[in-house]
C-alpha cells in the first residue's frame, strides 16, 4: 500500500489519499490479483491548501508500525530530513530542491543565478527537539550561509551562522541546542553562489519521546 498526503501542511487535515498500486503489492507480498484502488477523504478547515505555495508530503511505501523497531531507535536520529516535503525560492535546471534530502550527496540542487532570496526549506512533518544539523555541498567553493529553524508558527530563528565563513569544506556538521518543537528548517545563503547536495538533521520526537 502507498500513502499519498500531498494535501498536508498544518493541521486540520485537508486531504488525504491513500491507494494500492501492484509495485506496493508485490513489496508487501499483497494478492497480486487485487486491483489498484483509490480513497480520497476531504475534510473542512484552515489553512486551506494553496497549490504550489503549501508544503506537499512526499509520496512513499507504507511500512506497518513495529513498536519494537522504534525502540531500536538511536537516541539521536539523523534521518529526520530524509524523503520530506521541500522547498526553495529558485531551481537551477537539471537541479532538484528534492534531491537535498534523498540520501544521495551525488545528487544537488542548486539556484538560479539572479536569486536574491536563495532559501532551501524541509518541512519536517512533526515537532522535534533538534541538536545536529549536517550540510554537504557540491562542491568546496566556500558557500557562506546561515541556517535557520521554525516551530508551527512560522517564526524563523537563526541557530547557525556560516555568512562570514572562509572555510572550503564540502561537508559542515553542527551539533547544539537548536531548539524543541521544531517543524521547519532551512537554509539560506548569502554568498553569490547557492547550492547544496545534502541536508541531514538530527534530533528527537516531541510526541514520541524517542
Amino acid at each position: 500500500m502507498s500513502v499519498n498526503l500531498k494535501r498536508i501542511a498544518f493541521l486540520p487535515l485537508l486531504s488525504l489519499c491513500i491507494y494500492t498500486s501492484a509495485e506496493a503489492r508485490e513489496k508487501l507480498n499483497i494478492n497480486r490479483n487485487w486491483k489498484d484502488a483509490f480513497i480520497e477523504i476531504t475534510t473542512l478547515g484552515s489553512p486551506l491548501w494553496k497549490e504550489n505555495k503549501t508544503n506537499a508530503m512526499a509520496e512513499r511505501v507504507y511500512e506497518r508500525y513495529d513498536p519494537a523497531q522504534e525502540m531500536k531507535q538511536p537516541s539521536s536520529m539523523m534521518s529526520l530530513a530524509l524523503n520530506r516535503p521541500v522547498t526553495a525560492s529558485s531551481t537551477k535546471k537539471q537541479t532538484d530542491p528534492k534531491h537535498v534530502n534523498n540520501g544521495d550527496v551525488s545528487s544537488v540542487w542548486e539556484a538560479e543565478a539572479g536569486d536574491q532570496e536563495k532559501i532551501w526549506s524541509v518541512f519536517l512533518e512533526d515537532s522535534y527537539c533538534v541538536n545536529q544539523i549536517e550540510l554537504t555541498f557540491p562542491d568546496d567553493k566556500g558557500y557562506r550561509y546561515i541556517v535557520q529553524v521554525a516551530k508551527s508558527d512560522g517564526v524563523w530563528k537563526t541557530v547557525i551562522d556560516r555568512s562570514d565563513e572562509q572555510k572550503r569544506n564540502k561537508t559542515a556538521h553542527s551539533e547544539g541546542d537548536f531548539g524543541c518543537d521544531i517543524t521547519h528548517v532551512r537554509v539560506k545563503f548569502v554568498s553569490e553562489c547557492a547550492a547544496l547536495s545534502q541536508v541531514r538533521v538530527g534530533g528527537k520526537s516531541v510526541n514520541s519521546g524517542s
